[in-house]
Parts: structure tokens; sequence; C-alpha cells
């Protein structure tokens, strides 16, 4: 063989793709970590192209669809319950006419009570020309009241005082008691007997509301109604003086 006569060139074996290449015979042998981070990239890179193709032939997952006719049924059903509930507690909790004749009667008796009691107590005469006028007022109206209730057909029983009235009277009767021990009856007096009186004004007017069209309660209404504002006003022109 002629020795100038170049022999078959070396071919260097094939690098893992990602690797530096070789150059030159003293080029460095790639080193174990680069294997492994092209092993690595190669796992990923096959890994991400099984999941994007599974996604891709995987049928699609049903979708659940909302009845709107079922949604506008419940709401339907919700507001109808609603209104019905209003109606059944609006309904249950209007009194009738024997009812608010009977707290009338009631809260009447309680004032004739704390006038009679209080009487003797007050010190300036004007004021004791009031509470007075007040009493005879309280009796007129009961007296009518008990008319009313002849002419709405309303048994007649004895009044008992419900539990309630009770506390009620017991408590406006203390406040006077108080106000007498410490010498400032007249005052309390004259201003508290103004806010009761329009308590009783606002009582008759509810049970003109319920039957606005009885000619008992009408009369009843307008006999009484008249006698509360004078007194009111008595009452309330004495507490501004003071």
């Amino acid at each position: 063989m002629n020795p100038q006569t170049p022999g078959p060139q070396q071919l260097p074996p094939p690098q893992p793709s990602g690797l530096p290449p070789l150059s030159g015979p003293a080029a460095t042998p790639p080193s174990a970590q680069q294997y492994q981070a092209v092993a690595d990239t190669t796992s990923a890179a096959g890994n991400q192209f099984s999941v994007d193709y599974l996604n891709q032939i995987a049928p699609p997952m049903p979708q659940k669809t909302i009845n709107r006719f079922a949604v506008f049924g419940m709401i339907a059903g919700v507001i109808a319950l609603g209104v019905f509930l209003m109606v059944v507690m609006t309904g249950s909790g209007r009194p009738d006419v024997s009812s608010q004749t009977k707290l009338i009667q009631a809260r009447i008796a309680t004032l004739q009570s704390v006038t009679a009691e209080q009487q003797k107590h007050l010190k300036q005469n004007e004021l004791v020309s009031v509470n007075a006028t007040l009493s005879t007022t309280l009796t007129s109206m009961m007296s009518s009241l008990n008319d009313l209730k002849k002419a709405q057909g309303i048994k007649s029983v004895p009044l008992v005082q419900s539990t309630t009235e009770k506390a009620y009277q017991t408590s406006l009767s203390g406040k006077f008691n108080d106000a007498y021990l410490t010498g400032t009856l007249d005052r309390t007096y004259a201003g508290e007997m103004a806010y009761q009186l329009a308590i009783l004004k606002s009582m008759v007017q509810k049970l003109t509301s319920i039957s606005p069209n009885s000619q008992s309660i009408k009369t009843f209404h307008e006999s009484s109604i008249p006698s509360i504002d004078v007194a009111s006003k008595q009452f309330s022109d004495f507490s501004a003086s003071k």
C-alpha cells in the first residue's frame, strides 16, 4: 500500500441529540450527567405528547344542563309560600271589634284607678281640676263603650284585667308614687297622663279602622276623641308651664 494514499476515514461515533459534538481527537466525551439530562428531556417530551394525544382522542365529558323550567317553578313556589304565610300571619294578627273593645275597656279602667289614686296627692289646684275632669271623661267613655258592646252584640261580662294590663297599671302607679315621694308628682303626672291619653286615643282610632261603617263605633269615636283631646291639651299645657 502506498503510504501516501489515504486510508478510509474514521467517522466519529454518533452523538445523542442535545450533547455537544466531538471535535478532534482531544475532544472530551459527554459526561454521565449530560446523558441523563438528554434522557430526561426526551422522556418529558414523550410524556407530554402522550397526554396531548390522549386528550384529543378522549370522548368529551357530558355537561350537566339546568332545567330552566324547574328553576322557575322552584322560585314561583317559594314566592307563593311567602305570600301565603304573610296573609295567614296578617289575618290572624288583626284584632276584631270584640277584642279591641275589651282592650279599650281595660285601659279605661286602668286610667280610672290611677286618677282616683293620685287625686289626693296632687298639689296644684289647676292640675287637681284637670284630673277631676279627666275622671268624669273616663266614666263617660266607659258608659259609651258599654252601649257600643250592646249594639255590636258583644256579651257583657265582669271586667277582669289581664296579667299584662295589671302589670301596666302597677308600673304606672309605681312611677307616680315614686314621684310623690321625691316631690315631683305634679310635673311627672301631667306629662305622663298626656302621653297615656295619646295611647288611649290611638286605641279608639284603631277600633274605628276595624269597622269604619259601623254607626255605633262612629258614635263612640265622635263622643270620646274630642274629650280626650281637651284633657290631653290641658295636661300638656300644665307640663310646659312648669
